[in-house]
């Protein structure tokens, strides 16, 4: 004995009003500074804000970027400028649909920075 578990013509779908359904073309994407073309390290779709316009919180975005980069901390700049975007105060400030590029700071890559040139200073 079989059982259909299918309506005839597909399953239904329920329909979404107009508003309910996300843009997509609205989004933050991230990219590694290191190379070019710069490959890209994040997408995030951007969601609406209560205030207009959209964006992905700020703090999600460096902490996503923090995760990917071995828990390294970095910040953003706008991509093709150098400088660094001054994260917000507020923790629910948005970041504005755009491209970005996530630079590390951290003091481990500071350190081989300087031991790089120490070494070829002395020539080791």
């Amino acid at each position: 004995m079989s059982h259909n578990l299918f309506v005839a013509g597909g399953s239904p779908k329920p329909e979404k009003p107009a508003s309910d359904v996300l843009d997509t073309r609205q989004n933050v994407s991230v990219f590694h500074p290191g190379y070019k073309p710069h490959p890209l390290l994040l997408f995030l779709v951007a969601f609406p804000a209560t205030s207009g316009g959209y964006g992905v919180p700020f703090s999600v975005v460096l902490d996503a970027c923090q995760i990917l980069a071995n828990n390294e901390d970095g910040t953003l700049c706008v991509l093709g400028d150098d400088d660094d975007l001054t994260p917000p105060d507020d923790e629910k400030s948005l970041l504005p649909p755009g491209r970005y590029t996530y630079h590390v700071t951290s003091s481990f890559l500071r350190r081989e920075s300087s031991r790089a040139s120490i070494d070829r200073e002395y020539g080791i």
